[in-house]
């Protein structure tokens, strides 16, 4: 996964939204993995796979009532099923800090109650 990070934004650098979507990634992936004590990234990946299919589906029913538009210039024109390949790294980077904090909380609760 950083490696696709890190090539993506190899491509995109000069796209605001593609730039700041990988380095967002990016850096929270790096964090999680290499400087976090916490381990829960083989449960978080079965999880966002899961996941995808409800956010694709909302995405589409938005997309189709014209209330979401994309900004072609500031992305790669890149699409996996008429979606930017960004929107499903954002949702990646979303959906891995809500689920880093709740670790992060559900940890500091047991040593609390320890």
């Amino acid at each position: 996964m950083l490696g696709i990070c890190i090539a993506f934004l190899f491509f995109g650098y000069l796209k605001l939204y593609t730039a700041t979507t990988f380095i967002v990634v990016l850096a929270l992936l790096l964090y999680i993995e290499y400087k976090n004590k916490l381990r829960f990234m083989y449960r978080f990946y079965r999880t966002y796979l899961v996941l995808l299919i409800p956010f694709y589906l909302g995405c589409m029913v938005i997309k189709k009532q014209s209330l979401l538009i994309f900004n072609e210039n500031a992305s790669l024109k890149l699409y996996l099923a008429y979606l930017p390949i960004e929107a499903y790294f954002y949702f990646l980077g979303m959906l891995l800090m809500a689920v880093y904090l709740f670790e992060l909380f559900k940890s500091k609760m047991v040593k609390v109650d320890g």
